[in-house]
């Protein structure tokens, strides 16, 4: 259960957690991936490579 926005303190302070929103969120994040790896080619890496 969530806790009332009146009792949580407001650096901990969120909408509850819900698998729908998750989702949503992987599937812009992996959108935003294969956008930028079709886009930048071969210029686009995740990580250093050093």
């Amino acid at each position: 259960m969530c806790r009332s926005a009146s009792t949580t303190p407001p650096h901990v302070r969120h909408r509850c957690w819900n698998p729908r929103t998750a989702v949503v969120a992987i599937a812009a994040k992996n959108a935003r991936l294969c956008w930028a790896s079709l886009h930048y080619g071969d210029d686009f890496r995740l990580y250093s490579a050093s």
